[in-house]
């Protein structure tokens, strides 16, 4: 129970997904790629990779990731279409480096999409540790601090591990001993407001996480989160 009065907009069934293992096994010729579907106000997206289909109707939401899939190295051109249209929503070129994964995600309202490649990590976590990254897919709150505190914790006591994070911008992989955490977000600068409040959260050793802010489907709060597997804890 917190010990302090806010808001606290609070997640209901928090949307997680594993979105592949991870560290997959591309060639100096080929890259890894998730697509993620953070458009609150979208009825699904249709995206294409060098002019060939990646995923088709990627809705918004629980289901809004794609597993890592395979895509060629080098310069290749995405786009971004309403679902069974023909008309580019996005069509930018990103450069993809031979071996290493990648997730784009689409930011904004239907009415102003945008894309935002980031570089994912292929590497495990050290032995007893996690990693987490956040990106802010938020259009309802734009920038915001993160904090992934112990359960119980009082957000007065602490600092944000992030602060200030700037929609469509990701902090880095923050490394934080495995353990249950809750996620909180909440306005830059300010604690009285809590618009994302995960509950526990499960961390094990090793993982590698990426973890997906959102705005309620149709735009809005509170915020809802998707969780990502960059790279699957390893077996014990």
């Amino acid at each position: 129970m917190k010990k302090f009065a806010v808001l606290v907009l609070v997640v209901v069934g928090g949307m997680l997904f594993a979105a592949g293992c991870g560290g997959g096994s591309s060639s100096s010729s080929t890259a890894q790629l998730r697509a993620v579907n953070a458009v609150s106000d979208s009825l699904g997206y249709d995206y294409l990779v060098g002019g060939t289909t990646f995923a088709t109707d990627l809705p918004f939401g629980q289901s809004g990731a794609t597993p890592y899939t395979q895509v060629s190295s080098g310069a290749q051109t995405v786009e971004v279409r309403n679902t069974g249209t023909s008309a580019d929503l996005i069509d930018i070129s990103e450069s993809f480096t031979g071996a290493d994964n990648y997730t784009f995600v689409t930011v904004g309202l239907n009415t102003q999409v945008s894309g935002v490649l980031f570089t994912d990590q292929t590497t495990a976590a050290a032995a007893g540790d996690v990693q987490i990254r956040v990106i802010n897919a938020s259009t309802a709150l734009g920038p915001m601090d993160v904090y992934i505190v112990p359960n119980g914790t009082n957000l007065y006591t602490v600092s944000a591990n992030a602060a200030n994070v700037a929609f469509g911008s990701a902090t880095s992989y923050l490394t934080l001993p495995a353990a249950t955490y809750q996620i909180e977000i909440t306005p830059p600068g300010s604690k009285g407001y809590i618009y994302l409040y995960s509950g526990a959260q499960v961390y094990t050793a090793t993982s590698v996480i990426t973890i997906v802010i959102e705005d309620q489907t149709g735009g809005g709060f509170p915020l809802n989160f998707i969780q990502l597997t960059d790279v699957a804890a390893s077996a014990t």
